[in-house]
């Protein structure tokens, strides 16, 4: 019992103990809450501590030791452990103003490194800071404004949370991280010995650096190579740098640097540049040997110049021992546009750039719509460029330029896949040189509106000269011929020179020639396949001015079509100068005829515009048809009348006005012709007809005709007056020894109607009491003479007037109708007429209003002879004849005579009357006995009276 109270004794003091020091411990963490709700509530409400006086105190000591006087508004302590001084300015001793001014500065140190001494700050901010020269002063001209800076360190590492800052019309933001191996020295050694401009001279980086020099005067000397630098933004508007690095030592480098601004201007060889948003960028990564350089703007352009968009461009930049390169360099631009052209994108590349190798090896590539171009081009320091290129352009660029709108020529050209080219230029600005040197080809294109299917040739171009030539053209139409030659044209003046050859359709440069060169080519078609003429062409001239050329050609062709008349061959020279042109030695050959001759068309001082006249010279053994072919409508209106049975020989020579010009001056014809055969004019058949006449389509003069007409030859002259719709003539002939019956079928076909039953076909071979023998029986041993006089209008020849003589030989002219009535009339006086040989007829004659007189018509033979007067009516058939029979009177022996003198006179108061249609013509007998003793002129004039 004992052992177990003290046992609950020393059990209740130990509670009672525990107790007690609870109590303690309670109130011990009751003071520790209360000391910590004290430090929270300062901590809370108590942000900055105001330093004591001997701190700031301090702070300037230490400044002013490393020569730089320190004054700031206020300064305080952070619990965390930070500094905050608040309208600080700084400036080195000696210098009038400060070089440093910031709103605040805030300085964070490592707080447990504090205990133990160890100030090092663990970051650094300043707020609204400025910097300037310590002569001008951060306040009143910083040369850096608005600077934010949020700077941290741990150890040797550096963290640039953020630099903020204005230069000028600049803004800069940057950040990065700086290693504790990194080595300032080494980087711009490596990188920055850049040469910084001055007013005097080069000075170089290490210079800003070098020993001997107070801290003020490194400073200003620092800033003022910055202020050089910052010229360069000067052509920007507003911008903006932003930097970023991290820059670890080493090869354990990287930063980066992107300048962009709204819009930026500058001179480039004189001239003045825009370029909207544009930015530039740098960027360097460790391990590489180049910095990264690239620039790019939205929209690119100047006067004179060039407008293009996306504009990029970039480069590495090669630093070493003081000298710079790049390499990998590439340019880009898309939608250039310039006068009107417009380049979808072009590019340019190169491998390698230092001092000395610039302008040399530029790879280029060019987009333009469907077409592509690239090469290579150099340029040296004057900007002389040298260029080889190879691809497709569209010539469009250049022949529909505003400067040849006047040129009406260059729209007949088109090229609608362009063309392919392949060669070189020289550029050289200085001396204003250009020269170029390229093969081109193209396909299916229209050249001169001649579809092409072919084309291909070198071009070459140079200002000395400023001649643009063509050589070694080669043409291939669609429609199968081919030319060959070359071309040349002065850029300044226009005028061109082109020469052809080979085969071509003379009408696929009738758009290039004059008119005159359809008129007379346009109906030449050409037979067979692949059959065209050959040519050989020079032509000189003026683009826009098509009426001042020189040409020269000879073409030559076979199996020809012209006019709807072929000809197997013809070849030709053409001369044109703007007063003529000329076709000379044209030869044309259809099977075994020939036509060789001159063509002219005369022109006056305005060029080849209008003609004045024609003028043709032609010696001919071509058919009609053919000359018809050949002469148009105007041959065809002479060819219409005069039809030969074969070809002509014929010498024209004629002078045509241009009825729009010739001022009321006419047509002149000249021709000499031969035609063998028969040649029939209306209803006259001549043969081996000649003559030679002269016209100028209202006169014509025919002379020195001859031919062969009715068995007989015939000479005469004629003049034709052409008035309104009338054609009068006045001619005269002179034909013997024709063949009766052929003249008098001749003259029976010029009788009207004469398809009647009157006419000469159909009253041949009648006789007895139907009307005797015909008008021509017996006529075809009779010979005919006659001389006429003639005059009057060629659509009423029937009324035409004139006279002359006629002579009629026929042993046989007993046997026309006339006679035979004559017989029947003699036998009832008793008089033996039909024993009587009648061998000739003779009398002058008078024609008009369709009636021919015969006023001393003498008939007879050997024995007998008939004398009197007749009229002939032709338009009626109607014959009026009063005629004395002398049947003795042709009898000359000296014994018969004496008898017929006595007997004739008797026999010449008895005279026959013919009345009647020539065909049965109506005898009469009438007597008069007064004629007994009458003269026979006497008798003769009674009778003609009396007709």
């Amino acid at each position: 019992m004992r052992g177990r109270s003290l046992s609950l004794k020393i059990l209740t003091f130990a509670l009672n103990a525990f107790w007690r020091s609870l109590w303690v411990l309670n109130a011990f963490l009751l003071f520790t809450a209360v000391i910590l709700s004290a430090v929270f509530l300062v901590l809370i409400f108590i942000d900055r501590i105001p330093a004591p006086d001997s701190v700031c105190d301090m702070i300037r000591s230490e400044c002013a030791e490393r020569g730089v006087v320190a004054d700031f508004k206020a300064m305080s302590f952070s619990l965390s452990g930070g500094i905050e001084a608040d309208g600080v300015r700084l400036r080195f001793e000696g210098t009038p103003e400060p070089f440093l001014t910031a709103e605040k500065i805030d300085v964070d140190f490592w707080i447990y490194r504090m205990f133990s001494g160890d100030f090092a700050f663990r970051s650094i901010r300043v707020f609204n800071g400025a910097l300037g020269s310590t002569f001008e002063g951060a306040e009143k001209s910083p040369a850096f404004s608005k600077i934010y800076l949020d700077l941290k360190k741990d150890g040797g590492w550096w963290t640039v949370e953020a630099l903020n800052f204005r230069c000028g019309r600049l803004a800069a933001e940057s950040s990065g991280v700086v290693g504790a191996a990194f080595s300032p020295r080494e980087f711009a050694d490596n990188f920055m010995q850049v040469n910084l401009s001055s007013s005097g001279g080069d000075v170089a980086y290490d210079d800003a650096f070098s020993d001997g020099k107070s801290p003020a005067e490194t400073f200003d000397r620092l800033l003022e190579k910055i202020s050089l630098y910052n010229t360069y933004f000067e052509m920007f508007s507003d911008p903006v740098v932003i930097f970023r690095f991290h820059l670890y030592g080493g090869d354990d480098n990287m930063f980066s640097a992107y300048i962009r601004a709204n819009q930026a201007r500058f001179k480039l060889s004189g001239k003045e540049i825009s370029a909207d948003k544009m930015g530039l960028a740098f960027r360097y990564e460790g391990g590489r040997e180049s910095i990264t350089l690239q620039a790019f703007a939205d929209k690119v352009s100047g006067a004179s110049l060039p407008a293009c968009d996306n504009v990029a461009a970039r480069a590495d930049l090669l630093v070493s021992n003081g000298s710079y390169a790049l390499e990998n360099i590439e340019l880009a631009a898309k939608k250039i546009s310039y006068d009107g052209m417009l380049i979808d994108n072009v590019s340019f590349k190169k491998d390698y750039i230092d001092e000395n190798e610039f302008g040399r090896n530029w790879m280029f590539f060019a987009a333009l719509d469907i077409y592509r171009l690239g090469g290579k081009l150099s340029f040296d320091s004057s900007y002389s460029l040298t260029a080889e290129f190879g691809g497709t352009l569209n010539p469009d660029w250049v022949l529909h330029r505003r400067e040849f709108d006047n040129v009406e020529e260059l729209k007949s050209f088109s090229f609608s896949r362009g063309i392919n080219i392949d060669g070189a230029v020289l550029y050289s600005p200085r001396n204003s040189v250009f020269k170029l040197k390229a093969w081109v080809d193209a396909q299916d294109c229209v050249i001169s509106g001649i579809p092409v299917e072919n084309v291909s040739g070198e071009l070459l171009y140079d200002t000395p000269s400023g001649m643009f030539e063509g050589k070694d053209i080669k043409v291939s139409a669609r429609e199968g011929w081919s030319l060959s030659g070359s071309y040349r044209q002065s850029i300044d003046t226009n005028r061109y020179f082109i020469k052809l050859r080979g085969d071509i359709r003379p009408m696929a440069i009738a758009s290039f020639m004059a008119p005159w060169w359809t008129r007379v080519m346009g109906a030449f078609s050409f037979g067979g396949e692949k059959n065209f003429p050959r040519a050989d062409v020079s032509v000189e001239g003026t683009w826009g001015s098509p009426e001042f050329i020189w040409c020269y050609a000879s073409t030559e062709g076979a199996d020809a079509l012209y006019g709807g008349e072929k000809f197997d061959a013809f070849s030709m020279y053409v001369w044109v100068n703007p007063s003529r042109i000329t076709l000379y030695d044209v030869e044309i050959e259809a099977a075994d005829r020939r036509a060789h001759g001159i063509i002219e068309w005369m022109y006056g001082s305005g060029g080849i515009t209008t003609y004045q006249t024609q003028e043709i010279f032609l010696v001919s053994t071509l058919n009609s048809r053919e000359l018809i072919a050949l002469g148009g409508e105007d041959a065809r209106e002479v060819l219409d009348v005069v039809r030969f049975s074969e070809a002509p020989n014929m010498t024209i020579n004629a002078v045509m006005q241009n009825p729009a010009s010739n001022n009321g001056k006419r047509d002149i014809f000249n021709v000499d012709a031969f035609a063998p055969g028969d040649t029939l004019i209306e209803c006259a058949s001549l043969k081996n007809l000649r003559f030679n006449a002269r016209s100028d389509k209202l006169i014509t003069q025919i002379d020195n005709v001859s031919c062969e007409f009715c068995g007989g030859q015939a000479t005469g002259s004629a003049v034709l007056r052409k008035t309104g719709e009338s054609m009068g003539f006045n001619g005269e002939a002179f034909a013997e020894k024709m063949n009766q019956q052929k003249f008098f079928e001749f003259l029976a076909s010029l009788a009207p109607g004469d398809q009647s039953e009157n006419s000469a076909e159909n009253i041949e071979g009648k006789s007895g009491s139907e009307g005797g023998n015909s008008i021509v029986e017996g006529g075809e041993n009779g010979e005919i003479s006659v001389s006429i006089s003639l005059e009057g209008d060629v659509k009423e020849f029937e009324k035409s007037s004139g006279g002359g003589y006629v002579n009629l030989e026929n042993k046989d002219l007993i046997k026309l109708n006339l006679f035979g009535a004559l017989s029947r009339a003699a036998a009832a006086l008793r008089l033996p007429f039909g024993s009587f040989d009648i061998t000739y007829a003779h009398s002058n004659f008078a024609i008009k209003d369709g009636v021919v007189s015969f006023p001393n018509l003498e008939m007879g033979g050997a024995v007998m002879q008939i004398k009197g007067a007749a009229n002939y009516d032709f338009m009626k058939d109607d014959i009026d004849a009063t005629l004395a029979i002398l049947p003795f009177a042709g009898i000359k022996t000296p014994i018969i005579s004496n008898v017929v003198s006595v007997i004739n006179p008797l026999t010449n108061a008895i005279q026959a009357t013919v009345d009647g249609q020539i065909s049965d013509p109506k005898i009469g007998l009438k007597v008069k006995p007064a004629n007994i003793i009458q003269s026979q002129e006497k008798i003769q004039e009674e009778i003609r009276s009396d007709l």
